[in-house]
């Protein structure tokens, strides 16, 4: 990309990295009622990033940040920290490159507790601590919500009510 300042001289705009989420997707455990989770990530500009961490914050239908701590949402491979309120796994390699090679993948489990806590979205902001300079800064949150039967199924006991009982007794 390029500008034109002042006097009409053209003035390159620099090589940067822009580090994005690009995908999120769920898969429900049946047995445990917890759902696991893939985030998948890339640097789609033209330069290598340093490390970098991504905010995790299970939030509710209305917006509202549910708060977690660490370990409370399992990120596989990768440590975890409290920055700002969210809890971030860190990408702590000193060279993330560009695509096509610049694709990561964060895997882990939400448990079934903050489901049931009234959580129906993930919200996520990949470069949370800002420590990367991209050349796009306003691109680095990404919300999915969680698929509507997890949030939706019925908790607790049947509604189940026996109101009366006829028998029929043949000899």
């Amino acid at each position: 990309a390029s500008a034109i300042a002042a006097g009409g001289a053209v003035v390159k705009s620099p090589k940067l990295p822009d580090l994005v989420i690009s995908d999120i997707t769920f898969t429900p455990n049946t047995s445990t009622g917890d759902v696991e989770y893939l985030i998948k990530y890339a640097n789609k500009g033209k330069r290598d990033a340093g490390p970098f961490s991504i905010g995790l914050m299970p939030q509710t239908k209305d917006n509202k940040d549910i708060p977690i701590v660490v370990d409370q949402i399992t990120s596989l491979d990768y440590t975890q920290e409290m920055v700002n309120q969210y809890v971030v796994v860190k990408h702590e390699k000193a060279a993330f490159p560009p695509l096509p090679n610049g694709t990561g993948e964060v895997k882990g489990v939400i448990p079934a507790a903050l489901i049931q806590q009234g959580m129906t979205k993930f919200s996520l902001k990949i470069d949370m601590g800002e420590s990367v300079k991209e050349s796009k800064e306003n691109n680095n949150k990404r919300s999915k919500e969680l698929p509507k039967f997890l949030v939706t199924a019925p908790t607790g006991q049947p509604d189940l009510v026996a109101t009366g009982l006829t028998m029929d007794i043949t000899a």
